[in-house]
């Protein structure tokens, strides 16, 4: 099936490349053909007005012998005085042309041709393009092979990287168990976060598994979200981070007008996901001794929540191009590094599939914020 495709897109783009020539090759027959007439009755018009068959006997012979002229067939009065009809070897790269005199009492009708010159440069030319664009379109093929090949080997070890976290996974969860005697808050956030991570190694087994061939991120399917807990978890967990960083940055929730048991239309690991990368970029925006803002607001069918820093900000060159590629700015404003742009592209992917939206209002050296329109579970 392959390789009777790849032959149906040669065969396709050789058709139409030399119907393109063809048509060239009309359209000069056709420019070529009026021009030749209008040369032939500017020079003997006078003659042709007149119905001199002798003079234009002379030039009908001079004609006849060039390659472009098939045959001629001359009648003045209803008097034919020149017929080369048995030379006629019509197709369709010849043109019927006439020439006629104002009374119409002389009429000369020609079967023009293009040169032979002509025919072998349009040959020549033919084949050139058709060898050269044929090659294109096999490196193009060997070039989607490649690629096939490359997500191949992606998509496996995507799998043995799924299959080999679960032994660290299960240790951690054991020693998080361990600890609930002795720090119930630092065990609860460990079997979160290792919640988290088993979700990400089952989102990286069903990418794998998945026949599309162009790699995206795909929404998870594991149930509805609870958003203040959800949102209280990701705090935690990237408050727990700041503390073991030594980085003096606080989180805060300024407003909050949902109901405690609202759920939202995208899964928790989706959303936990969103948050994390978001938050992860404010962090690394500004110095220490700083805050990040956070907003939750009902807007009847969707919530809208926003995380606002006070950090470096994002210039317009870059900001335009944040959600339509996979792009990241750095917390230095003279480097290109981590931070925005790869978690708000993928943050972009999840909220389009269930009819939400993310905004990027920021100003260099005043700071960011990021808008979250999440649908409502209904």
């Amino acid at each position: 099936m392959k390789i009777t495709n790849r032959f149906y897109n040669f065969l396709l783009l050789s058709i139409s490349i030399v119907i393109v020539f063809v048509f060239i090759a009309l359209f000069n027959l056709n420019l070529n053909g009026n021009r030749f007439i209008q040369e032939f009755y500017s020079q003997n018009h006078q003659n042709i007005e007149s119905g001199n068959s002798f003079a234009l006997i002379t030039q009908l012979n001079s004609l006849s012998r060039q390659d472009v002229i098939i045959c001629i067939v001359a009648q003045t009065n209803g008097q034919i005085f020149y017929n080369t009809k048995n030379n006629c070897k019509k197709s369709i790269f010849t043109k019927d042309i006439s020439v006629k005199s104002k009374g119409k009492n002389t009429i000369i009708d020609f079967e023009y041709s293009l040169s032979e010159t002509f025919y072998v440069y349009l040959f020549i030319s033919l084949t050139i393009i058709l060898l050269a664009a044929n090659s294109i379109l096999l490196l193009v093929f060997r070039l989607q092979d490649i690629e096939k090949k490359s997500i191949a080997r992606i998509n496996e070890l995507s799998r043995q990287v799924a299959h080999d976290i679960r032994s660290p996974l299960s240790a951690l969860n054991l020693l998080a168990s361990k600890m609930k005697d002795t720090n119930r808050e630092y065990s609860e956030l460990i079997a979160v976060v290792v919640q988290n991570i088993n979700n990400i190694a089952d989102d990286l087994l069903r990418q794998s598994r998945s026949k599309d061939t162009n790699p995206k991120v795909l929404p998870f399917v594991d149930g509805t979200c609870n958003l203040n807990s959800a949102l209280k978890e990701a705090i935690q967990e990237k408050e727990f981070e700041c503390e073991y960083k030594s980085i003096s940055i606080e989180i805060k929730i300024i407003e909050n007008k949902v109901l405690d048991d609202l759920c939202i239309a995208i899964s928790k690991t989706d959303f936990s996901r969103m948050i994390s990368n978001i938050l992860n970029n404010s962090i690394e925006a500004f110095k220490q001794n700083n805050s990040i803002h956070i907003r939750v607001i009902d807007a009847k069918d969707s919530i809208v929540l926003t995380i606002t820093d006070f950090g470096h900000g994002i210039p317009e060159s870059i900001l335009r191009r944040l959600l339509k590629e996979r792009l990241s700015y750095g917390k230095d404003t003279n480097t290109t590094s981590s931070g925005h742009g790869i978690g708000l592209y993928a943050a972009h992917q999840i909220l389009s599939k269930v009819g939400g939206n993310i905004s990027i209002d920021s100003k260099v050296g005043v700071g960011t914020k990021i808008s979250l329109s999440i649908p409502k579970k209904i």
